[in-house]
């Protein structure tokens, strides 16, 4: 019997009896997990080169769950009613996905949170100058003032300064506002950020499309979340 942690992925081997021309698309196999608490989740199996087939599934309840394979093809005893059991534990682990479990929209359906309730904050970075300005070989990175860059070129410098931040959690600082940004803007770290703050630092940065889009933004949703934005820069 497998073990796996709670919320963790474990994979599934199977092997087909038959030999199929176009396996991809002559054979089809699901899964269905049964959970201690009368869950139901069905898993579809994915043809992994010649007679290989594999499922992958996450226990989302401690206990025991029983597997059972159903194929198209209900001759091939390799894919066709084979069964199996994992044993679910508790996860003693700090990745938040597994602690807290899957994404979900809330019940209020304003926001995204986990299986258990815990808020999720979404916020991504978009590396705007990728496609036009930016070179492999140069950095404008201001604090090194246009000498040599100590990671290579500005993408490395980049990856560098965002590896250091560490994970985006509940909002602590939006990526694409730097100290020297905010500095230059004359606001104050301590403070949150409201409108007429976002648009001052937006200004700062020089004109471009990618501004207006900001500004527009700020202006659209300044009393909403980007209000309750504070860069954690002290």
């Amino acid at each position: 019997m497998v073990s796996v942690p709670l919320w963790c992925r474990t994979e599934i081997d199977l092997t087909s009896a038959g030999r199929y021309a176009n396996p991809y698309a002559d054979v089809d196999v699901t899964v269905e997990f049964a959970g201690p608490g009368g869950e139901r989740i069905l898993r579809p199996a994915f043809w992994d080169g010649g007679a290989s087939w594999k499922v992958r599934f996450a226990p989302t309840a401690i206990g025991p769950w029983r597997w059972r394979s159903t194929c198209s093809q209900a001759n091939d005893a390799g894919l066709h009613g084979v069964s199996g059991q994992i044993e679910a534990g508790a996860y003693d682990g700090d990745n938040p996905v597994y602690r807290h479990g899957f994404l979900r929209i809330s019940d209020n359906r304003r926001h995204f949170g986990h299986a258990d309730g815990q808020p999720f904050f979404w916020l991504g970075d978009t590396h705007w100058q990728m496609p036009d300005t930016e070179r492999p070989d140069a950095c404008n990175h201001p604090e090194h003032g246009g000498g040599p860059c100590p990671h290579g070129g500005q993408f490395q410098h980049l990856a560098a300064d965002r590896k250091a931040r560490g994970p985006l959690e509940d909002g602590q600082h939006c990526p694409w506002l730097s100290p020297a940004l905010i500095r230059n803007a004359g606001i104050s770290c301590s403070v949150r950020l409201t409108t007429p703050d976002i648009t001052s630092i937006l200004r700062s940065v020089g004109s471009s499309d990618h501004q207006s889009y900001f500004m527009e933004k700020a202006q659209w949703s300044g009393n909403g979340f980007l209000r309750r934005w504070r860069p954690c820069l002290c």
